[in-house]
C-alpha cells in the first residue's frame, strides 16, 4: 500500500491510500481533523467525491472572498459616513 501525505495546515491532514490490489479497498483520501471539539475527526473520501470537491471548492472560495470583500467595502463606507456626521 502506498502512503502520501498531501499537506498540512493547521490541525487538518489530507492522505491519499492507494488502493490495495489484494483486497476489495479502493482507492481513498482521508481527511484527518484533529483535536476538534469532539475529538479527532476522520473522513474518508473515495476519489470521485474528491474530484468533485476539488472541482467545486474553488468556487466556494472565491463566493467568500467575495462577500468578505463586499463586508470590508460596507464597513469602509460606514465608518467614512460616520466621520462625515461628525464633522
Amino acid at each position: 500500500m502506498m502512503f502520501v501525505s498531501s499537506g498540512v495546515w493547521g490541525l487538518t491532514v489530507a492522505e491519499y491510500l492507494e488502493e490495495v490490489h489484494e483486497s476489495a479497498d479502493p482507492a481513498y483520501v482521508r481527511v484527518r481533523l484533529n483535536e476538534t471539539s469532539g475529538g479527532d475527526v476522520n473522513l474518508f473520501l473515495e476519489i470521485e467525491d474528491v474530484r468533485y470537491l476539488a472541482e467545486v471548492l474553488p468556487g466556494l472560495v472565491m463566493a467568500h472572498d467575495a462577500a468578505e470583500h463586499v463586508r470590508a467595502e460596507q464597513v469602509a463606507a460606514e465608518k467614512s459616513a460616520a466621520k462625515s456626521r461628525a464633522a
